[in-house]
């Protein structure tokens, strides 16, 4: 199988193996698990990984200095960190080895408290329309006060006092003009699919890097990789798809911008609805494909494959293809 080379160094002792004789513990590859007890090439027979015999033999190695998975200790501080490393991924990839063993439980913490932040902007976008439509219902309301006065329409002014109580009730029932008179009326009105594919649309990014991490398990075993632990491939879509994270941020920034650009949250418009949707649509997008990046650098940093860039952008394609189909049901549900 073609393989990664990596640069040799200038002494030729330095990525020696060391005395078997003296040296009892099990060695193991940080990748495959595969026993190199005896080996004396820096190459693992099993999945190809090749490394340094210095860095499987330290232990000051198998401790990365801020990564969330390696620090309960100061959480919050190292989820920043690590949030804050990934924006320069060739330093970060550098800085993780497949040595620094997983913490997959620590490692889907992380990536759960990256996605609730999706939350934010959903929110925002959500009262914003809701806002939009009570500012909007209010002129209708004025409307229907007027028409109901008028003689001509006695009989549908007391058409909505039987259904309702009262003029202003049956306004309040069919025109709200709170946000939470509004939220109430949309669920009351809306077909529950439609509810579902809103519920769901803020939420796909949070699925690319499990999609992602699908994808690369095929590659892995079409190059014979197949005992490659799962959690290494977790590992690297995960951490390159964390953008997650700086897309929520952005896109909170993007109803503040059109809000400070229509002047008012009153006067908020659904055109302004519409820029705010286009602009964080726009981020999301520019971020991902930085996230694509980032996974490429992971493949040939991290799990130094042959060929990183055609993976990458080969289950960049499947992945976004798998997308494409899930925006489409989302946006015309069956």
């Amino acid at each position: 199988m073609e393989s990664h080379e990596n640069e040799t160094t200038a002494d030729p002792t330095a990525n020696s193996p060391p005395d078997w004789d003296q040296h009892t513990e099990p060695l193991e590859c940080p990748l495959c698990t595969y026993d190199l007890r005896y080996l004396t090439q820096s190459r693992c027979p099993e999945c190809g990984y090749r490394f340094e015999w210095e860095e499987l033999l330290d232990p000051a190695r198998r401790l990365h200095p801020y990564l969330f998975e390696h620090h309960p200790e100061a959480s919050t501080r190292c989820f920043f960190k690590t949030l804050l490393g990934g924006l320069r991924p060739l330093r970060f990839w550098q800085s993780l080895h497949p040595v620094q063993p997983s913490r997959p439980r620590r490692l889907v913490l992380y990536w759960a408290l990256c996605s609730l932040t999706l939350l934010m902007p959903a929110i925002g976008t959500v009262l914003a329309t809701a806002q939009t439509i009570a500012v909007q219902t209010r002129a209708i309301r004025s409307i229907w006060k007027t028409e109901v006065r008028k003689p001509t329409n006695a009989r549908l002014a007391l058409e909505m006092k039987q259904k309702h109580g009262s003029v202003e009730a049956w306004l309040d029932a069919e025109y709200p003009t709170t946000i939470p008179g509004v939220l109430v009326s949309f669920g009351k009105t809306t077909p529950a699919k439609f509810i579902l594919a809103i519920v769901m649309a803020p939420f796909l990014p949070a699925v690319i890097p499990w999609l992602t991490a699908a994808t690369l398990m095929i590659f892995v075993q079409s190059m014979r990789r197949a005992k490659i632990q799962r959690e290494h491939v977790l590992r690297c879509a995960i951490y390159s798809f964390d953008m997650v994270f700086w897309i929520s941020c952005l896109g909170v920034c993007a109803i503040g911008l059109v809000w400070m650009d229509m002047g008012s949250f009153q006067l908020l418009s659904a055109r302004g609805v519409e820029k705010i949707l286009k602009l964080q649509a726009a981020m999301a997008t520019v971020l991902l494909l930085i996230g694509w990046f980032r996974l490429w650098m992971a493949y040939r940093l991290y799990l130094r494959f042959p060929h990183a860039f055609a993976v990458a952008f080969s289950s960049f394609v499947i992945v976004g293809l798998f997308m494409a189909a899930i925006a489409g049901f989302i946006l015309f549900p069956p």
